[in-house]
Parts: C-alpha cells; sequence; structure tokens
C-alpha cells in the first residue's frame, strides 16, 4: 500500500477515470468530510458550463471517488473532543475513523492493513 493522501474535489475532477483507477490502487486516499460537503453543493448547481447539470457532474465525481482503499476521516471537531474527554488519537499513520452507535461518537482502531 502506497502513501495516505488527502484530496479535494478538484483533484478529482482533473483526473481521468482511467487516472483514478491508478490513484486508488496506489495510495490510501483519506476522504475529508469537506469533500463530501463539496460534491453536495454541487447538486444546487443548475447548470455547470452548457452542457452538464449538477446531477452530471455529482456522478462523473462518484465515478472517480475511491472504492477500494481509504476511508472517510472524521470530523476534526469529533476528534478534538474525544482527546479533551480522555480518549487519545493514536498517531500511526493510519486513517482516524469514528462511528457513531448508541448516540455516542467511537473512535474505530486502525487495522493492521490501514
Amino acid at each position: 500500500m502506497g502513501p495516505t493522501v488527502l484530496f479535494d474535489k478538484s483533484f478529482l475532477q482533473s483526473l481521468t477515470v482511467d487516472e483514478s483507477v491508478w490513484f486508488n490502487h496506489f495510495t490510501n486516499p483519506l476522504i475529508c468530510p469537506l469533500f463530501y460537503m463539496e460534491t453536495l453543493a454541487d447538486l444546487e448547481k443548475n447548470r455547470i458550463g452548457n452542457d452538464r447539470t449538477g446531477e452530471d457532474e455529482v456522478r462523473i465525481i462518484a465515478e472517480k471517488t475511491p472504492e477500494l482503499s481509504g476511508a472517510p476521516c472524521a470530523f476534526h471537531i469529533n476528534l478534538c473532543v474525544n482527546e479533551l474527554v480522555g480518549y487519545p488519537i493514536p498517531m500511526k499513520g493510519s486513517i482516524p475513523i469514528i462511528a457513531y452507535s448508541d448516540r455516542t461518537w467511537t473512535l474505530i482502531p486502525a487495522t493492521p492493513g490501514q
């Protein structure tokens, strides 16, 4: 597995579908929460240029979004709160993922492959 890479929506827009497959295969993509917000905001757009709607743009981004390796990162406020209440965030180079269950946020420990 390659390096952990933080990317934004404009990076994915600049890739072809084939390049996004290579990006997914050779890196550990870190999907930040802002990526989802920016992509959902595209749905509100009526026209992007002359030939694409917001739905078309989201479809194009969805085709390029990493699926195999990588995961969505926990929101930074949740990480800060966990740290402040006594649940330290391990700094091992893995992606911090937070799950919501039983009305509480818990940090999922990184797997050896992450």
